[in-house]
């Protein structure tokens, strides 16, 4: 009697009882104390995180995700440049099971408005000088997040205390039992020829990528 098509599926998966967060913490077991992000800013003094340091600062942003609401499914919007908070966010949502909607940065008024609508991202994690832009035209996420610099420039004017990317630390949140076909991030194609599609990436697809 052949086996029921989900059982099978779940039995042959290649990442089965994997996900992102899996990894990461596999990674900071076993290589704690090796370096794993290097930031050189063009402005600014560098950073080093090893993977125990990353992980431990990943599970702090997860703990104040959630305790800003963030459940698993939500969407949350990330329009930063290329920079740590990027990487850092990325990862905190997968450890809460929350879709990361990353945007591209230069992207004008009418289409940010665009992702935060069609993904229904309930939050938004961005940088200073795209701190108005994100609160002017993402008019239903419930709050945000600013980063101190702007890839390690000061920004011109002050985050608000209560809007600071540092207000995201708390207690690491349990992680969720790992699921390889869980979504774990949204990126939107370029729109040249009509509205930006959605392409949803599971934490397989994000660990396959790893793997070549």
């Amino acid at each position: 009697m052949p086996m029921p098509p989900l059982l099978q599926a779940h039995q042959l998966h290649p990442f089965t009882r994997l996900d992102v967060p899996t990894l990461l913490a596999d990674r900071a077991q076993k290589r704690r104390d090796h370096p794993f992000i290097v930031w050189e800013p063009f402005d600014g003094p560098g950073q080093t995180w090893t993977y125990g340091q990353f992980h431990a600062a990943v599970g702090r942003i997860a703990g104040g995700l959630v305790r800003r609401g963030v459940r698993s499914g939500d969407r949350v919007l990330i329009h930063l440049d290329n920079c740590p908070e990027t990487l850092l966010a990325w990862y905190a949502c997968g450890w809460v099971g929350a879709v990361a909607v990353t945007t591209n940065a230069r992207a004008a008024d009418d289409e940010l408005a665009y992702y935060a609508e069609h993904s229904g991202a309930v939050a938004a994690i961005t940088q200073p000088k795209f701190a108005d832009a994100v609160a002017r035209n993402c008019r239903h996420i419930r709050w945000q997040v600013v980063t101190d610099t702007d890839n390690g420039m000061p920004a011109a004017h002050p985050v608000p205390a209560d809007q600071r990317f540092a207000t995201l630390d708390a207690e690491p949140p349990p992680r969720r039992a790992p699921d390889p076909l869980a979504p774990c991030s949204v990126q939107y194609t370029s729109g040249t020829t009509s509205r930006p599609k959605a392409v949803l990436w599971t934490h397989a697809n994000a660990l396959w990528g790893a793997l070549v």
